[in-house]
């Protein structure tokens, strides 16, 4: 692949990825309008929940389908998939009608009050169609299928977008509706992506498949769940610990944070199924390689953040009312997070290249130790603020730790001293508000453009993986 079919791939996916996630950023603001902050810190707190139990369930088997996919022939590429989705289908069926029948008593541990047992049944009733979308719209990337993809994304905006307006125009807009109206745009959405990748299904169950695939993702099962933990339980443990709040504070702030997400997500999209070829069919040597230079390409998101974060102040009144303007005190925290928990990714591909895949969740473990260590105190003492530090130490941590892993298990060392300078500075920056965040925000600037012209040839090597 070319550099020009990467920048294709990367502005195709990440397009659709924009599309995938504009329902929820579209809608942020006329939900944040009609809601209190405490609802809707209420309302994220229900969808984390979901999203927890949804990756318990996965138990990372989709980043086997990964390892293995292009290993196989056609015909063990449908057996493969298809023993995938029997596994998804069964487990959520289960794991679903158990945490319908706990849902009270997760309403009270959660809530101190039984008032959201129903939304908790609604929103746990996603789970079967949630986990098959994860996994055929993955499939979808393997193949490298964008209209399908595309088809797929531009339908779930006009159904989630078009559902929440209806909402808006009727002046039914409560939270039991938004929840009802994501349990039947994920059905549509899912029972769609099923019918597009009927043909790559031939049905057929494969414990030999099976095993190979748990084989290579269950040993990083616990870093999928710890990093969940560091990244998404905030809005639960704010809650907990301090107040609903608080974590609406935490939460629209976080729905912001996704903007940057977006772009890590489509340089994941376009470069997850490139890894996955190149390491099935070269050297260590010439993964190391691979490695540093992905990360190089990686780091230059970071160009993206200055503009981010310049223009958010500016924007944020206009879209949303002054009772969440403390959301942007730790929109930086949050968006750091963020890339990190992306570089994380490519820091590892040593490891996932030895498929010594144990060592992640050792990573992980240390940065959850000091998670666990930080996140009372800090939350209990300063509320979201303190849950936005822990974060962003965590995600520095995290980051460190895989690389001395990455290191230690291939013999790969990687190189992020810079990008780590560039994410702290920009961190600094961030955290002002005064004459000195333009100062700082020139300064990275000037700082990057010396770092791609030293590192122009990033783009030249992407030309020998055609």
């Amino acid at each position: 692949m070319n550099i020009v079919s990467f920048i294709k791939n990367v502005s195709v996916y990440g397009g659709l990825a924009v599309i995938s996630r504009f329902a929820a950023l579209f809608t942020a603001p006329i939900i944040a309008r009609v809601f209190s902050v405490e609802d809707y810190g209420i309302l994220d707190v229900i969808s984390t929940t979901v999203s927890m139990f949804a990756t318990l369930a996965a138990l990372n088997l989709v980043s086997g389908v990964f390892r293995h996919y292009f290993e196989k022939s056609r015909e063990d590429q449908k057996t493969l998939v298809s023993t995938s989705f029997y596994f998804f289908l069964i487990i959520s069926l289960i794991l679903t009608s158990v945490l319908i029948l706990i849902a009270s008593k997760i309403s009270l541990g959660l809530f101190d009050t039984t008032s959201y047992e129903l939304l908790l049944v609604l929103s746990f009733s996603r789970l079967p169609f949630i986990l098959l979308y994860t996994l055929n719209l993955s499939i979808l990337r393997l193949q490298q299928k964008s209209r399908q993809y595309a088809l797929v994304s531009i339908l779930d905006l006009i159904l989630g977008v078009g559902f929440v307006l209806a909402l808006y125009y009727f002046d039914t807009l409560t939270l039991q509706n938004i929840i009802v109206g994501q349990l039947l745009v994920q059905i549509v959405v899912a029972l769609l992506l099923i019918f597009l990748l009927i043909e790559h299904l031939n049905f057929k169950w494969s414990i030999v498949f099976f095993k190979e695939i748990a084989n290579y993702a269950i040993p990083q099962f616990p870093s999928v769940i710890i990093n969940f933990i560091i990244i998404n339980s905030l809005p639960i443990l704010i809650t907990l610990i301090a107040t609903t709040h608080d974590t609406g504070i935490y939460a629209l702030a976080r729905k912001i944070a996704l903007i940057f997400g977006i772009m890590i997500t489509a340089f994941r999209m376009a470069y997850d199924p490139i890894t996955m070829k190149y390491i099935a069919s070269n050297s260590l040597k010439k993964v190391g390689v691979y490695t540093n230079n992905s990360i190089k390409l990686f780091s230059l998101f970071l160009i993206p953040f200055i503009g981010y974060l310049a223009v958010a102040p500016l924007v944020f009144p206009l879209l949303f009312e002054s009772k969440f303007n403390e959301s942007l005190t730790i929109l930086g925290y949050l968006s750091i997070a963020l890339f990190n928990t992306g570089l994380n990714n490519l820091v590892g591909i040593g490891i996932g290249f030895t498929k010594r895949t144990k060592y992640i969740s050792y990573a992980q473990i240390v940065a959850f130790v000091f998670f666990t260590i930080l996140v009372y105190p800090f939350i209990n003492f300063m509320g979201y603020l303190g849950a936005a530090y822990v974060l962003a130490i965590s995600s520095f941590i995290q980051l460190f730790c895989v690389a001395y892993f990455n290191q230690k298990v291939s013999g790969i060392k990687v190189d992020i001293k810079v990008v780590v300078f560039l994410s702290l500075l920009f961190l600094l920056g961030s955290s002002l508000n005064n004459v000195f965040l333009s100062f700082f925000l020139v300064l990275l600037a000037i700082t990057y453009a010396w770092y791609i012209i030293r590192f122009k040839k990033v783009f030249i090597y992407l030309n020998q993986f055609e």
